[in-house]
């Protein structure tokens, strides 16, 4: 099971440089990287988040932002990123 079982809102990034997926929580690299070779897959397809396509692994909790770059960030740019988002929701009073 790959549950992620938080009480409070994260900033979740996943990079991919054609070879793996990084994952990160609040700017941090959890340690785990996905090989993964090829290009992103381009279709017409609905880009879903919070769940499969197939609505079997629903996300339970709310997604507050989601940003889509065209090419890899760097840890840093997560990290500056991540100090962003937080302050934008901190102005809402959400606490990440």
């Amino acid at each position: 099971n790959n549950a992620i079982i938080r009480e409070k809102p994260m900033f979740t990034a996943i990079t991919y440089n054609n070879k793996e997926l990084v994952g990160y929580i609040n700017g941090y690299s959890t340690g785990k990287t996905y090989s993964a070779v090829g290009d992103v897959l381009q279709n017409d397809a609905p880009l879903t988040i919070g769940n499969r396509v197939s609505g079997q692994r629903g996300l339970i909790g709310i997604v507050y932002c989601v940003l889509l770059y065209n090419r890899n960030l760097s840890h840093q740019e997560i990290k500056q990123t991540y100090r962003a988002v937080r302050e934008i929701l901190a102005q809402r009073g959400i606490v990440i």
